[in-house]
């Protein structure tokens, strides 16, 4: 039975490992409160895993009153993070110079964090239990069973952890790749409209050359300038929008409508504008999705 603690104990102590190493955002927390999250973390954790288990009372422990059962498994996994998590933590900060890889530092903590873990459990089994437990088990045995099972579960952490890192990696990637986008996609856009008259600066809906001008419009009017399309086209072409005719561009969200008549295109605007959609930019236009 003592075997079966042993390895119970070392499940509920990775469990809560995990439990504590899971990252969430802090963003909207005041500083001064960060601080305390990974504690507050921590003994959630281990008190969740070992009531949990005290109120199922595994391995005989429901022979025992409920009360005494909770103690014990809450103060099982209390021993448990107490004794791997520093034991793992200083591994990787005193090897990571010498040993790359982490599953191998993570592998040789095991082994002190596992025979002071079967002194642990060897103890915790005769306060809870009695001695008569242990009779005729040898503490070899209970360290062959807690080293190996701790030592799988460890690693199987750190596979998990690995995981992770990578997710959040490629997250932040991502985050990245997505505010340069936007940053570009501002800067062109903020540079087109620095053009227009401050009372004119709505939302961009479409621009329309005629001869050497451009007519810019927005949900705020409208307003004529001189500039090609082909100009104002390279400064929009990171923002939603579109060319449909060699006169005219339009925004994405402008359009509230396509409407076709024959063979021939065009596109309602939200400020009721019809533009036209040329033989030569159909593909485009379908290719958006405002055509189909």
């Amino acid at each position: 039975m003592a075997t079966t603690i042993s390895a119970m104990t070392q499940s509920i102590f990775t469990t809560g490992y995990q439990l504590n190493h899971t990252k969430i955002s802090l963003k909207r927390l005041p500083k001064r409160l960060t601080q305390y999250i990974p504690p507050v973390k921590n003994l959630m954790a281990i008190i969740l895993v070992g009531v949990v288990l005290g109120v199922l009372g595994p391995l005989g422990s429901h022979e025992i009153p409920r009360s005494i059962s909770i103690v014990y498994w809450v103060t099982t996994c209390f021993v448990g993070f107490a004794i791997y998590q520093p034991i793992i933590a200083i591994s990787h900060q005193k090897l990571s110079p010498l040993i790359t890889r982490v599953w191998i530092r993570t592998l040789i903590a095991c082994i002190p964090a596992g025979i002071f873990m079967s002194g642990a459990v060897l103890i915790l089994v005769r306060l809870f239990f009695g001695s008569h437990v242990l009779s005729g088990i040898s503490f070899q045995v209970v360290l062959f069973n807690t080293g190996f099972v701790g030592a799988t579960i460890a690693l199987l952490h750190e596979v998990f952890e690995e995981k992770g890192r990578q997710i959040n990696q490629s997250a932040r990637h991502l985050e990245t790749l997505t505010e340069q986008k936007n940053l570009e996609t501002s800067s062109g856009y903020e540079e087109f409209m620095a053009n227009i008259p401050v009372e004119k600066r709505g939302t961009l809906l479409c621009l329309e050359m005629a001869d050497h001008y451009l007519t810019v419009h927005t949900d705020k009017g409208r307003h004529m300038m001189l500039m090609r399309l082909k100009d104002a086209t390279a400064l929009l072409r990171q923002y939603p929008g579109l060319q449909t005719h060699r006169s005219w561009w339009v925004a994405h969200d402008a359009v509230v409508k396509v409407v076709k008549s024959g063979r021939k295109f065009h596109l309602e605007l939200s400020n009721e504008l019809s533009v036209p959609v040329s033989r030569s930019f159909i593909d485009n236009v379908k290719a958006a999705g405002l055509g189909q």
